[in-house]
């Protein structure tokens, strides 16, 4: 009994076991280390524990059994459950961070661009370069939006000189298709003029002409 007190006190340097006993072949406990059953249970979990006994024989004959007790077991499971646990928090938790950088990053880039976008079908639909983008967003953005601002004005601006140079032009087209017109019709009454100030010369050379043989008439007559 001696010799398994001191055996049984020497487990206490292993920190795999927990508990310690040693029984006769009757199953009655003769010593023990740690808490352990009156009589040896069964091999597998007993209160908590891993249990695992052993047999004790001298020359082929049995003694008794030799129960050793660890929590290894049911501490991996807790240690299992803990990092299961600090694992699921961080999965969450990235997740939620995830959500909160992908929100705040369309609140910041992406509603800006898509306001961009929509301004600039607008305005390549409708030809209306007094659409203006909201300088919203990140530095970078602000910057796109006001390149595209500028753009908008120079454009319009650029429109506007366009439009006004084709009134002028449209202006002097009226202009010179009514002195086209004006000159035609000069020309017309030219032609006309002529046509009769010939017709006139021609009467007046046939009248000249009946007048010098009235003439001759009349001086031979007279004769």
């Amino acid at each position: 009994r001696t010799a398994a007190n001191e055996l049984l006190a020497s487990l206490v340097n292993d920190p795999s076991i927990s508990a310690a006993a040693l029984y006769d072949k009757d199953g009655v406990r003769l010593v023990t280390y740690g808490q352990t059953p009156p009589h040896p249970p069964d091999v597998g979990l007993c209160d908590g524990f891993s249990s695992d006994r052993e047999s004790v024989a001298y020359k082929g004959e049995r003694y008794g059994d030799l129960l050793l007790l660890s929590r290894y077991p049911s501490e991996l499971r807790g240690t299992i459950m803990v990092w299961v646990s600090v694992y699921a928090g961080a999965i969450l938790l990235a997740g939620l961070l995830a959500s909160w950088l992908a929100a705040r990053f369309h609140r910041a880039v992406a509603t800006p661009l898509e306001s961009l976008a929509r301004t600039a079908g607008d305005v390549t639909s409708s030809q209306d370069y007094t659409a203006r983008v909201s300088l919203n967003g990140p530095r970078e953005i602000r910057e796109l939006a006001q390149a595209f601002n500028t753009m908008l004005e120079e454009i319009g601006r650029r429109d506007a000189e366009l439009g006004e140079k084709s009134l002028a032009l449209a202006r002097q087209l009226k202009a010179l298709r009514r002195e086209v017109e004006e000159r035609e019709a000069a020309e017309q009454r030219l032609r006309d003029n002529n046509r009769e100030m010939m017709r006139l010369s021609r009467e007046a050379g046939m009248a000249e002409v009946a007048t010098g043989v009235l003439h001759n008439i009349g001086n031979a007559l007279n004769s």
